[in-house]
């Protein structure tokens, strides 16, 4: 949408690179609005706010960010990353270009604080642990970072939904395909089972030797869901 909106060349360019900022940063509103060039180390690839809502910070930058910097035009005489229409002057308000985009878009209710929240599921979904993501929002307090605790929980109840489904299928397959009687020992491996025996009986059985540590050596136990 933003790409669209870019095209028709009439929306304001710096509106249009707030909102890209705001993506790619997860920053506040505020931050980004109220961003100066001295503020932005394109070399450290990080802006280093002097002031924010939890005082001052360093937002690390991932490389489309670094991009999209390097091609905001900087305006002469305009400390501003997002300048307004006057000169000198910045961009003081993001609203009305942000719900004419959302209209367009279908997306009524969608706030601009939505986008924040937005980088942080993303990195959730990426892997990122709970301590990273309050670092890369600025979060002075566990409590904050705390919201996205579910979205972090998501993939690991997948991961385990997805694990019980298949073990019983995997342990059926194992138990109808591995003829095993209680000798001297069994080591279990998913999916086949390996019987430490006697050579002998091994080639009655036709199961692979294994050599296992005395500790591991157990009579058989018939395992079932």
């Amino acid at each position: 949408m933003l790409r669209e909106v870019e095209s028709e060349g009439i929306e304001l360019p710096s509106a249009i690179a707030a909102v890209r900022l705001l993506i790619l940063t997860g920053c506040r509103l505020n931050e980004i609005m109220t961003l100066q060039w001295e503020h932005a180390d394109i070399p450290g690839k990080a802006l280093r706010l002097p002031d924010s809502k939890t005082g001052a910070k360093v937002v690390h930058l991932g490389q489309p960010a670094i991009e999209l910097l390097d091609k905001i035009e900087r305006v002469e005489k305009n400390p501003w990353v997002i300048v307004g229409t006057k000169p000198g002057a910045r961009l003081t308000d993001l609203q009305p270009f942000w719900q004419r985009v959302r209209a367009r878009a279908g997306l009524k209710d969608v706030r601009i604080h939505d986008l924040r929240h937005t980088f942080a599921s993303t990195a959730v979904a990426a892997g990122q642990g709970l301590p990273m993501i309050g670092k890369l929002l600025g979060h002075t307090q566990v409590q904050t970072t705390a919201r996205y605790a579910h979205l972090a929980a998501d993939p690991v109840k997948a991961a385990a939904e997805q694990v019980a489904r298949t073990l019983p299928i995997r342990l059926t397959h194992t138990l109808a395909t591995c003829r095993v009687r209680p000798v001297a020992g069994i080591k279990f491996v998913i999916g086949r089972c390996l019987c430490i025996t006697s050579d002998a009986e091994q080639r009655a059985e036709g199961v692979e030797r294994v050599e296992a540590p005395i500790e591991a050596k157990r009579e058989f136990v018939e395992v079932g869901l």
